[in-house]
Order: C-alpha cells, then structure tokens, then sequence
C-alpha cells in the first residue's frame, strides 16, 4: 500500500515502521507498519475506506492501557484515534472515544454529577472502556450508559444501551468491527463535597492495592465467574473461598494467583506483581514473549490444581500466525 494514500485522507503526518511500546502502558511491542492519527469521524472512514479497498489490517489505539503488543509489532494500520471533545448539559455527558476516562470523570465530578466517581481510578480512553465495559470498586460503564455512535461498515449509527449487550468486562464492541465515536451517559446531580470524597476514597483504594511502579496494563484475566452450584461445591472442596466469592458466585484472579503461590515470579524482566497477583509488571526491560510465557503458565497452574480455565482481559496486538 502507498503510504501517500494514506497521507492524502489526514492531516497529521503519518509514521512508518512506528515503535508501539511508547504508546502502551505496558511499554512493549514492536513497530507498525503504519500509525495514522485521525482527528474526526471523516478521517477514521477514509482510512477504513483505504484499508478495506487495499485488504490492509488495522487495529484501533486509543489509551493503549489494556494491550499487549508483540515483539514483532503490527503488520498493518495501527489507527490511534484523537478524537477528545466532551459536552454536558443537564445530567448527560456525551464524551467522544479518544478522551481519558479520568477526564470525563473528573467533569462528572466538577458538574456535581455522581456516577462515575469510580472511573478516577481507570487509565485509558473512553473507547477502551466502553469495549470492555470497565469497572471497579462497585461501579460499572453499563451503569451509566445511554446510547453511543458507532462507526458500523463505514456508516454511522445510533444504538442504545440494550445493543451493547454488556457483559462482565465485555461488550459487542469485542465481537465485532464496530468502532466507538461517541457515547452518552446519564448521571445523577449529588453533593460536591461527596462526590470529590468519593473519588479520593476510590483513588486511595487503588494506590494501596494495586502497584504503581513498573509498566503494566492493568489486570491481566478476568475474574472468575463460577458456573453453577456443582463447581461451587466442587472448588469449595479445593479452596477456602471467601464469604463474596461465594455470595458473588466470582472468584478474584489476584487472589488466586496468591492462593497458587506465583506472587512475585519472573521471567526476564516481566514479574507477576508482588503485591497484586493480577498485574504482571514490565519491570525494564520485558519483551511480549517473556509476558505471553508467564500468562501460559498462570493459566496451566489455575486448570492443572483448580480446573479453572482463566482467560484474558487484556488484548493482544499482532500474534495471529
């Protein structure tokens, strides 16, 4: 493909043969055949335009905080959307993909909007957030979302909340190649004073339970959901499960890994973080094959003593073939 195609649809310069680890949380990954920026809508379909007419792959960047990139990087378009606008009027937000989830939070709260207190907390955009229907310390995105833009084989369309088809940490975003433009969500007026504490109280959680130190993209599998009350039984037999995984019918990933005794162990420069057994850490200099072989082993060790088959949260760039 020519690299001028692309140049003649954007405005910013596009970047060949572009080292992604600067752009993901977890400092790792090889380079792009091409980055392209995209400041609008328009851009995003003309792009999508070339790379379909071309057969070129692309992936969507946006925070880079939930990826792993491998070390050979990415054959094809990496399209890192800049797409950052927010308005609010009355108790709705509408907030565009490319904005951090930590400024619309922080908004929410200046606006004297409670609902999203718990997103402080969160690194990456509004887009990753909304794919993998974020949340934490009680709160979710399908809590406060209303409808959203998508960008479905090149059109635009409007769809509600029942479309997304929330699920723990997923969404139809997953599972097809719609892309996010913009979504709403709907929050209730409350108490500055309350909601700024809240978002202190959430922000103190996190420093004390989760690392803050050495790359990382976050919790690295999804927790647990226990199946039916003959797996309870059965890994009641195995496990002292705690009074909320058994109410919850969800098991904590951290917490497993600590059961297992893996806190702590290393490969290369990337560690299963010693103080959350969730967060695998790039502790200098990592390479994704050092992560892709610690998460092999958590996953063999969960089925081989709990018959616990984990899988991830993060998702991953460049492996296939």
């Amino acid at each position: 493909m020519n690299t001028l195609t692309l140049q003649s649809v954007v405005k910013r310069p596009i970047k060949e043969q572009e080292p992604l680890a600067p752009y993901t949380n977890f400092r790792i990954g090889g380079p792009a055949t091409w980055m392209v920026e995209v400041e609008d809508a328009e851009e995003l379909q003309a792009v999508l335009v070339i790379a379909t007419q071309e057969q070129t792959p692309y992936v969507i960047l946006g925070g880079g905080s939930n990826m792993l990139v491998s070390d050979r990087g990415f054959e094809g378009i990496v399209i890192r959307v800049l797409l950052r606008n927010y308005k609010i009027k009355g108790n709705k937000i509408w907030a565009q993909a490319g904005l951090p989830t930590v400024a619309v939070a922080r908004a929410a709260g200046e606006a004297r909007l409670t609902g999203l207190e718990w997103a402080v907390t969160l690194p990456g955009t509004i887009g990753g957030a909304v794919r993998g229907n974020a949340g934490c310390f009680g709160g979710e995105i399908k809590d406060v979302l209303v409808s959203a833009t998508l960008l479905r084989e090149g059109e635009m369309v409007e769809i509600g909340k029942e479309d997304f088809y929330f699920g723990y940490r997923d969404s139809v975003l997953k599972h097809r190649k719609d892309i996010l433009l913009d979504v709403t969500f709907e929050l209730v007026p409350g108490d500055h004073e309350k909601i700024l504490e809240k978002m202190q109280v959430c922000l103190q959680k996190r420093r004390e339970s989760q690392p803050t130190s050495g790359g990382s993209a976050g919790c690295l599998f999804k927790n647990y959901q226990i199946k039916n009350e003959g797996e309870l039984v059965r890994l009641q037999k195995v496990l002292e499960l705690p009074p909320v995984t058994i109410e919850k019918r969800l098991i904590s990933t951290g917490w497993l890994i600590d059961q297992m005794g893996l806190k702590g162990l290393r490969i290369g420069d990337a560690q299963i973080s010693e103080q959350h057994g969730n967060f695998l850490l790039n502790m200098g200099k990592a390479t994704a094959e050092e992560v892709m072989q610690l998460i092999s082993f958590i996953k063999i060790k969960a089925q081989e003593k709990y018959e616990i088959a984990l899988e991830e949260e993060i998702q991953l760039i460049g492996f296939e073939g």
